[in-house]
């Protein structure tokens, strides 16, 4: 068994998970979407991905993995997962359809934002606007993140 991630990537993502469920419950009533942490999304039976930070819309069984594209995912780097978050995972959310993938960094608190647009994704830079789905925006303030 592999050891769990260190102290800082916890912390980075605590930081993120909570920021984006504050996010989404401002938006409550107009949002069908959750944040999951850590959960496994079953894309094919020869394809399954563990994103550190997921938002889901729609129905979610909660007896079960994630089944739907997500619409955002967040993997936190690590030595041992850079080259993977860069470019296998990379390539497979942006051919799945995932319309936002963050590359955290905890070594500088600095996160990379793509979104997909026309099948491909592009950098994009602040202000960050997020449209999960027609009725979800989440206005995301990197600074904000790591608050103290």
């Amino acid at each position: 068994m592999s050891p769990s991630p260190l102290n800082k990537h916890q912390l980075m993502g605590a930081d993120l998970l909570t920021y984006l469920n504050m996010a989404l419950r401002e938006n409550k009533l107009s949002c069908n979407c959750k944040v999951l942490y850590g959960q496994d999304w079953i894309i094919n039976e020869t394809n399954i991905v563990r994103p550190d930070i997921s938002i889901v819309c729609g129905n979610i069984d909660p007896n079960s993995h994630i089944q739907t594209t997500p619409s955002l995912i967040v993997e936190i780097s690590s030595k041992s997962t850079q080259l993977k978050d860069r470019n296998t995972k990379f390539n497979l959310y942006e051919f799945c359809g995932v319309k936002y993938y963050l590359m955290a960094e905890p070594d500088n608190n600095s996160i990379e934002i793509f979104e997909l647009i026309d099948n491909k994704y592009k950098q994009i830079f602040a202000p960050y606007t997020f449209t999960i789905n027609e009725t979800c925006v989440i206005d995301f303030d990197v600074k904000r993140v790591f608050e103290s």
